[in-house]
């Protein structure tokens, strides 16, 4: 009940703020000279999809990424930006967790929930590796056929009051279905191990071209959420939808960034798999949502129209997260309020974090001339008055 009527008073302030005067853009993000870096392992590699700040019960923070090809938790001491642990966890056996993990979230050292990539199974294990528990989502009472969830940078696990909410994919298994009734979000309630379809769905804006030749990105999402609220980020709509905690409530807000004219589905898919990248490094659209709790704004990431008069590696461009980016700023009745443009081939818009210093933003791009494949490194940006 409280976080309804929570809800309720964010609509009604979303609401006078669009009755009144669009503000001016007043912010942005300036870097600074605080950088970190880490030395990653051999095994490893720049490509990374699961990268998250971890806080011990001590409140000692760390920065942890998951190993793309190796089954391999890295954790690093934020302040002497020193390895102090590998997570290695099973594929197979006892232990395993399967073939391969989407993703992670780290609730203690010794509850580290990984889903399987492939399956609708999420495994609990210690950070001795160890499989202390599976979770299989088809074990409950539903008639919702799940499919597999994952928890990666731009959409993680997120753990509020006992429960666990995890992203859906637009789901095959719905059928004729799937366009209208695929859910974004399942919650679990840990203590009770039980599992809720949320009855928020995908917008029509955004399954439209669903089971048509696509790029695998249109229905691409990043969510991020407070205490309050959770916001999501659909890759080809300029709103952004923000709802309560049981996703029954959904207001859409306007958010459209001054480096976007138009955002659309894409009117054709090439055949060829070089070509298909490409095309997803040119398109216009946006990206990943996160909330910045420190300075009570949210960030989205926009990727404007890209040109290439030159031959490209469009698949490493893609995984480094594209060739040029902007950062909206937004306040916390999602008025944008700034926006800062990146130069190209720089920073890392795939890799980033936030804490009481500033956001975070990976600045070892393959193609700058600065370029050491042997280390994980990050810009501080703080947000300054224009």
């Amino acid at each position: 009940m409280k976080n309804t009527i929570i809800f309720f008073v964010i609509c009604f302030s979303l609401l006078m703020s669009c009755q009144s005067k669009k503000n001016s853009l007043s912010v942005a993000l300036e870097g600074t000279q605080d950088t970190l870096s880490f030395s990653i392992s051999a095994n490893s590699s720049q490509f990374i999809k699961a990268l998250f700040l971890f806080t011990d019960k001590e409140g000692k923070n760390y920065l942890t990424y998951q190993n793309n090809d190796e089954p391999e938790i890295y954790v690093y001491d934020i302040e002497t930006q020193k390895l102090v642990k590998t997570i290695r966890y099973s594929k197979e056996g006892p232990d395993g967790i399967g073939p391969k993990a989407g993703g992670y979230f780290m609730k203690d050292w010794n509850e580290i929930y990984l889903p399987n990539l492939y399956t609708p199974e999420i495994s609990v294990i210690d950070s001795a590796g160890h499989k202390l528990q599976k979770i299989v989502l088809s074990d409950f009472d539903t008639a919702y056929p799940y499919i597999p969830t994952r928890s990666v940078t731009f959409n993680p696990f997120v753990y509020q009051e006992g429960k666990l909410y995890c992203p859906q994919l637009v789901n095959p298994r719905l059928g004729e279905k799937a366009i209208d009734d695929s859910p974004v979000e399942f919650v679990l309630e840990l203590s009770k191990h039980n599992a809720e379809i949320l009855p928020m769905r995908y917008p029509n804006t955004v399954t439209a071209k669903y089971g048509m030749p696509s790029l695998g990105i249109e229905t691409r999402v990043s969510r991020c959420s407070n205490e309050e609220v959770f916001v999501y980020s659909f890759s080809f709509d300029e709103n952004l939808y923000v709802t309560d905690h049981n996703h029954k409530n959904i207001t859409k807000v306007k958010a459209k960034s001054n480096y976007i004219d138009k955002i659309s589905l894409p009117e054709s898919v090439p055949t060829e798999f070089d070509l298909a990248v490409r095309k997803m490094c040119e398109l216009p659209f946006y990206g990943s949502i996160i909330y910045d709790k420190y300075r009570d704004v949210y960030y989205r990431f926009v990727y404007p129209v890209a040109d290439f008069e030159e031959p490209e590696n469009f698949a490493d461009l893609w995984q480094s997260g594209r060739k040029g980016f902007s950062v909206m700023i937004l306040d916390k009745q999602f008025q944008v309020i700034g926006e800062t443009l990146f130069p190209d081939n720089e920073y890392v818009s795939t890799l980033f974090f936030i804490n009481e210093t500033g956001l975070f933003i990976g600045n070892n791009h393959y193609k700058s001339p600065q370029f050491n494949e042997n280390i994980l490194s990050f810009r501080c940006f703080k947000l300054i008055e224009k």
